[in-house]
């Protein structure tokens, strides 16, 4: 179950923070810090936090995203951007023709980062710089104590993309961070976070292989839990060529480690490909309201055989659950009521899925306890 969105704080709060008296280049604060050297002479990735920190490198890199992010169709938006380092992203956004963008507003908690993108709203009133953690529901919380989204008008789901709100992200290359964009999906369906303003769209950057995870389809191995939530509530697309951010060395910061540190996860995940994504809302969701911890439930405890045949795995959802094969089998109903219970767990499609949980929801004998054990409440994250 999601926690309940922003009712934690009150709007008596004030982010104003002292920044401490380094001095810092004038070129490498408003321009662009295009040596590798440079940037590990600048920002250091010593601790688990820095080092799962990828940050765009080039400006050329950074310019190319910021199109494809808000592309010349873009007007008037207001980009909420977490995770963005040292801001080289923030500054392509920030070059774009003014019509695309009325503000952005940047949230980043690390302070080596900040002092790189304090600046930027000292050079133009458009950018909000604000010393807090884009995972904490806090922070979004205290945007709106703030009125930096008073402006943002809320449209109905039943209609077009949000035009004008947008969020963006790096996505830490964590746990933390792979938890962050499931639990933005799951907050699609109840309509919660940004998207009570709307179907909101989001751009990432992320490893590769956490999107083959989200964009795995019924053929292939990687295929999982997190692939048929992003699926059912969104539409998932790659914003340009991942060739076009090849070779990771001359985009990304932290370059490739060196072999003799390869022996840390972190650091065999530093140098893999990175990818550019958009992701927009479906307007039709196949979770519907108040059904989410079901389709948690079943896909927790139907994944984990997820090469078995779905006749045979239906008992695992509870005693006595073989019946719904017989309901969701039927040829006699409607095509969009039931499915061919001989697929494996990893080949049904995102509609089979919707056929067996409405199934489920619908079976009196359902257990009422859908505890959910790996999904992320933790009370002060999203």
């Amino acid at each position: 179950m999601l926690a309940p969105f922003l009712t934690r704080r009150i709007c008596s709060i004030s982010l104003r923070r002292s920044y401490g008296t380094k001095v810092i280049p004038e070129e490498l604060i408003l321009g662009e810090i295009e040596k590798a050297a440079d940037w590990r002479r600048a920002f250091s990735i010593s601790g688990v936090n820095a080092r799962s920190r990828i940050s765009i490198r080039n400006p050329e890199t950074a310019s190319l995203l910021a199109n494809a992010f808000v592309p010349a169709s873009a007007k008037d938006k207001v980009v909420i951007e977490a995770f963005p380092g040292p801001g080289a992203l923030t500054r392509a956004l920030m070059q774009l023709p003014k019509g695309r963008i009325r503000k952005i507003i940047v949230l980043e908690d690390h302070e080596p980062y900040l002092e790189y993108l304090k600046p930027l709203q000292e050079a133009d009133s458009r950018v909000h710089v604000l010393p807090m953690n884009g995972h904490a529901w806090d922070s979004y919380h205290d945007l709106e104590c703030m009125g930096l989204l008073d402006s943002v008008e809320k449209t109905p789901w039943s209609g077009k993309v949000h035009p004008h709100l947008h969020f963006i992200s790096h996505l830490p290359m964590t746990t933390m961070g792979e938890q962050l964009i499931a639990q933005l999906f799951r907050t699609m369906p109840e309509q919660q976070w940004l998207f009570k303003w709307g179907r909101v769209p989001m751009s990432y950057v992320m490893h590769q292989w956490v999107w083959e995870r989200i964009s795995a389809g019924i053929s292939d191995t990687a295929r999982c839990k997190l692939s048929v939530i992003a699926q059912a509530v969104a539409e998932c697309e790659e914003a340009i060529s991942g060739d076009a951010l090849l070779p990771y060395d001359e985009h990304w910061h932290p370059v490739s480690p060196k072999i003799a540190y390869t022996t840390r996860p972190e650091n065999r995940r530093t140098g893999t490909p990175m990818v550019a994504i958009n992701i927009y809302p479906h307007k039709h969701q196949f979770i519907k309201k108040d059904m989410l911890d079901k389709w948690d439930y079943c896909l927790r405890r139907l994944f984990v055989l997820k090469s078995t045949a779905l006749s045979s795995a239906l008992s695992h959802l509870a005693p006595g659950a073989e019946v719904l094969g017989k309901q969701i089998g039927d040829r006699s109903l409607p095509a969009d009521q039931r499915m061919d219970i001989k697929k494996s767990i990893r080949s049904m499609s995102v509609r089979d899925w919707a056929v067996l949980v409405d199934a489920f929801d619908q079976w009196p004998f359902a257990p009422e306890d859908l505890l959910i054990t790996d999904s992320f409440t933790r009370e002060d994250r999203i």
